[in-house]
């Protein structure tokens, strides 16, 4: 089940999918390299594409602050990224 929203209130959201057992995914600049989490693909998920000015409590709710590069990328480039990289791991390697 994979759907995207956009939810204004979404401090109600992660808390009520942490109690489901989903993992909490915040794709950031300032994060780990999201190469380096490989049983992360194997948990239901929520992935927050935060943008200019992320409150910190999304930082603090995440289980996972990870960034896709070293360099400014796009939110639609990240979240592209990441999802090619949850279908088939062995394409991106560099």
């Amino acid at each position: 089940d994979k759907h995207a929203l956009y939810v204004r209130k979404p401090i109600q959201l992660i808390k009520k999918k942490k109690q489901e057992g989903y993992k909490i995914v915040h794709l950031t600049m300032k994060g780990d390299d999201f190469r380096t989490e490989p049983s992360l693909y194997e948990s239901k998920m929520l992935i927050i594409v935060g943008s200019e000015k992320v409150r910190p409590i999304i930082y603090e709710l995440a289980d996972y602050n990870l960034r896709i590069t070293k360099n400014p990328i796009s939110e639609v480039s990240a979240l592209g990224i990441f999802l090619n990289h949850y279908v088939d791991p062995r394409v991106i390697n560099w």
